[in-house]
């Protein structure tokens, strides 16, 4: 008898408390516990996870360079930012579409615009593109805030973005939302 209030009771918990972690993180006070990790392969053990979350109809890709890319990060927060950024991503091609996840070492960013200017450092960068519907106007500007969502009804929690935020900024990162002049969208990522 129990179950029927004690299984929703469970669920919403546990919605609490992942909702109280994207806070967390979106204000920088989540505690990271950053290692010195091979982004290479975080992603692409990322990607195979993806592979299968994501529907058939999106194609997976990874691009990166022969040299391991190691940065110093919570190894946890950047995968959870990873399938965050891919489930916008697969939203945003309802007919499915491309997903690239590139990861290189740049220092220069002289015709390129962060959130911030980045300090002059070598950094992994983490591109993520999509062939998707691309970034509205306003969703560019207010697409860190907590609680905004494009998603309409039970869809989407407004957090996603922000906590990939709150973890870059608070890993002493710089974050780029940019759309593409034809079709699709790139979330790049600095890590020093």
């Amino acid at each position: 008898e129990l179950s029927e209030y004690l299984d929703p009771a469970l669920r919403a918990s546990k919605r609490g408390a992942e909702i109280t972690s994207r806070l967390l993180a979106f204000s920088r006070r989540q505690p990271l516990a950053p290692t010195a990790v091979t982004i290479n392969e975080l992603v692409a053990d990322t990607i195979v996870l993806l592979g299968r979350s994501l529907p058939g109809h999106i194609l997976i890709k990874l691009e990166t360079p022969d040299q391991p890319c190691t940065a110093n990060v919570d190894a946890g927060q950047l995968e959870n930012a990873l399938v965050n950024l891919a489930f916008n991503a697969r939203d945003s091609m309802p007919q499915g579409g491309r997903l690239t996840f590139q990861v290189s070492i740049c220092s220069d960013f002289e015709n390129e615009v962060f959130d911030e200017p980045p300090t002059a450092t070598d950094y992994v960068r983490i591109d993520v593109t999509d062939s998707g519907n691309g970034f509205s106007k306003k969703a560019l500007k207010k697409a860190f805030e907590p609680f905004f969502t494009t998603k309409g009804g039970q869809a989407g929690s407004g957090l996603g973005l922000s906590m990939v935020y709150g973890f870059v900024k608070q890993s002493g990162g710089f974050i780029r939302l940019k759309n593409f002049a034809t079709i699709g969208a790139q979330v790049s990522i600095l890590l020093p």
